[in-house]
């Protein structure tokens, strides 16, 4: 319904490409696959060059919480503008152009599995009046043969990471980000892992990666129930 509502608006006050200035979307199909072609993927971790995905193998055997991390490119200059007028200035026509971005950079993976976005902390979708993250799930799963499914976490308290330090991150997030029950909270008997669907294929996305805590107390959550394949996904990661 938001975005019908934006689009109806653009109408009458069309959006302009922040790429290339086309009257018509906030991001336009030509710069979208421009973007992807000069992608030169990094290592989220150690920030070397890599082939295709964001993972280097030595990382991955380090870490070893995820099969793939997959990034569209680094917060700056046009992106880091896009993202942010979407979430902190309400320009819903953006959620298309970011999911599409996120299609496009996926495309040719031959991904499977659920869709699983990094719920918002509930204060920020009563300001905002959406929640981006999923906002963006739901559209990119019309891109793909994807599902979303957002009921596998949950947040817990309000607290925002962006005043927070790399390890106050790491630690805050253990407390706010939790597997949510089918029945309420989580508890660790095998009874009440039976009530909860679980995928063969988590396919978790965030909007930004910065220390990947986020990200990283995700996929141990969901390694913990039995998840077998987890791929990390991001639109922008913070460059170095």
């Amino acid at each position: 319904m938001l975005l019908l509502m934006d689009k109806a608006l653009g109408l009458l006050s069309p959006h302009i490409c922040k790429g290339c200035g086309k009257v018509g979307s906030t991001y336009c199909t030509r710069c979208i696959f421009n973007t992807i072609k000069r992608n030169d993927p990094i290592c989220l971790y150690c920030h070397q060059p890599t082939e295709q995905n964001n993972l280097c193998d030595s990382c991955c055997k380090k870490h070893r919480l995820y099969d793939e991390l997959i990034a569209v490119g680094p917060r700056r200059d046009v992106l880091m503008h896009l993202v942010g007028d979407y979430k902190y200035n309400s320009e819903l026509e953006s959620c298309r152009a970011i999911a599409r971005l996120l299609a496009v950079r996926i495309d040719g993976l031959h991904l499977d599995g659920d869709i699983i976005p990094i719920p918002t902390i509930p204060s920020h979708v009563r300001q905002r009046g959406f929640d981006h993250i999923l906002m963006v799930a739901k559209q990119l799963a019309k891109y793909t043969n994807l599902k979303v499914n957002n009921k596998m976490l949950i947040r817990t308290d309000n607290t925002s990471q962006h005043t927070l330090s790399g390890s106050e991150r790491k630690i805050k997030i253990k407390q706010s980000l939790a597997l949510n029950w089918r029945h309420g909270n989580a508890a660790d008997t095998d009874t009440d892992k039976n009530k909860l669907y679980i995928p063969n294929t988590a396919i978790v996305l965030d909007d930004i990666w910065t220390t990947g805590a986020t990200m990283e107390q995700a996929a141990r959550l969901l390694r913990s129930i039995g998840v077998q394949k987890i791929i990390g996904l991001v639109v922008l990661y913070q460059p170095k």
